[in-house]
């Protein structure tokens, strides 16, 4: 990732970070990249980003890309695949993990895929701003 890029990146996440000190949720949120039909292209992707995460997250988010690796529950064979990881810092409640469902939802929905992996944890954000 280039400097601009990582930049950019963190610059985005740094945003949710408006309250001094207060303790808020992180939600780390892995998209597994493939589908039943092969895998979500990057201008799929694009679009689901765009008009779906930040739809729903307008002050931003934070995207990279991974590699997962899990062992299927059925067949128990190990998968390895493309992940999208969307990372989203705020306030916790209950309108914010709807907005995180919905999310998920039309992901699942959209690609047709069974899980979308959610991650939960509570941090103490600050945002520091200034020399």
């Amino acid at each position: 990732m280039n400097t601009s890029k990582l930049t950019l990146a963190f610059t985005v996440l740094v945003m949710f970070l408006t309250a001094c000190g207060k303790k808020q949720v992180q939600t780390d949120l892995y998209f597994g990249m493939n589908t039943p039909g092969g895998a979500v292209t990057e201008e799929q992707w694009k679009d689901f980003s765009e008009n779906v995460i930040a739809k729903y997250f307008p002050i931003g988010s934070t995207e990279w890309v991974g590699r997962g690796r899990y062992k299927h529950p059925e067949t128990k064979e190990t998968i390895v695949e493309s992940t999208k990881v969307v990372t989203l810092v705020g306030d916790k409640g209950a309108e914010r993990d709807k907005a995180v469902q919905a999310v998920v939802d039309e992901y699942r929905r959209r690609f047709k895929l069974q899980a979308v992996f959610r991650v939960e944890t509570e941090v103490d954000a600050t945002l520091i701003v200034g020399n």
